[in-house]
């Protein structure tokens, strides 16, 4: 594109500077010629209307060849746009031509070098906030490594009210009754790693750490009511860590949505829930684990796809997935000790 201006620039100058060094001989000739004759004054009046008509000839072929350059530029940015790169906002380039046109003799040129200089300007980056809801609910393939944490807390209880014995009379109650209460607090870390190997893949690893701490409570110890006894288990693991593998299928337009296929599997990494033994307390009310599960013990596998389309201000999603775990054997499924 400068190759072009340059020519322009070199046909056009030696035309425009020599009329500024005509316009300065006729001068010094009409100082040193105190009157003119009637042809005389008739040859420079002809001469004046002749550089008058070189003007507006030069004024076109600038505006002609001003408005092929900015077409020429229209359509490069177009090109960029659809291969991913930024465009130019089109405004801009369809009110140039215009503006140029309205210029003077004299400064047609300075302007036409500063309208393409503003043309130049990019359009404005997608925000940081918008790629970073993109990232919860899809994937975006413009970073090329990031290290995402995670902290998820919740809280689990229940209560369990049981009645071993019989009804006398239809009103009075002849056994025991004991009222058991879970409390368990999950505190759960994941660091996920994603890695972008072009615009079209994208790996990930996810590696969860678990810390659950749980509280039993059983009311009833001998038979009383206002006897109770507790026991409290603890302990943190890493969990089931998964692997993820993504293909962009179409890029977003303004006709389609962004979509992405994945598939995702998951290693029995974290303590399986089976075989864990069962402890029971000296009055035996109170049964519980004596370690605590951080994964399932089977290795998972899932596919789906995800779709986001960008509706400014709103970004809508869809996701489609299916997942399925294979079958283990082991050894101990029992709490019983043997």
């Amino acid at each position: 594109m400068n190759n072009k201006w340059h020519s322009v620039i070199a046909v056009l100058l030696p035309g425009i500077l020599a009329i500024p060094a005509y316009a300065e001989d006729t001068g010094s000739e009409l100082v040193s010629q105190s009157a003119l004759s009637e042809q005389e004054f008739a040859k420079l009046k002809q001469k004046l209307i002749y550089l008058n008509q070189q003007i507006k000839l030069q004024q076109q072929t600038i505006n002609q060849m001003a408005q092929q350059v900015l077409r020429q530029e229209a359509l490069s940015r177009q090109a960029n746009t659809v291969n991913g790169v930024s465009a130019i906002e089109p405004q801009q380039t369809q009110s140039t031509p215009t503006s140029v046109e309205r210029q003077s003799p004299q400064t047609t040129q300075p302007a036409v070098i500063a309208d393409n200089t503003s043309d130049r300007k990019k359009a404005p980056d997608r925000a940081r906030s918008t790629d970073d809801v993109l990232q919860e609910a899809h994937n975006v393939f413009s970073r090329k490594f990031t290290v995402e944490p995670s902290f998820t807390y919740s809280y689990y209880s229940r209560k369990d009210l049981i009645l071993r014995g019989f009804l006398a009379l239809d009103a009075i109650f002849l056994g025991n009754l004991n009222l058991d209460r879970i409390r368990t607090n999950t505190t759960r870390l994941d660091l996920t790693t994603r890695y972008t190997l072009n615009e079209l893949w994208q790996f990930e690893l996810s590696v969860p750490y678990l810390y659950r701490w749980t509280q039993y409570d059983s009311v009833g110890e001998g038979n009383s009511s206002q006897r109770y006894e507790t026991a409290n288990i603890s302990g943190g693991q890493i969990g089931d860590v998964s692997g993820a593998v993504y293909y962009r299928i179409n890029t977003e337009s303004v006709d389609w949505p962004d979509v992405v296929w994945n598939f995702r599997l998951r290693a029995p990494t974290g303590k399986d829930p089976f075989g864990i033994l069962l402890e029971t307390s000296d009055t035996g009310n109170l049964t519980y684990p004596t370690e605590m599960a951080t994964g399932s013990g089977v290795w998972g596998v899932s596919t789906g796809f995800s779709l986001a389309k960008t509706f400014d201000p709103a970004i809508v999603f869809f996701n489609l997935n299916y997942g399925a775990s294979f079958t283990e054997s082991f050894d101990d499924l029992s709490g019983s000790a043997g």
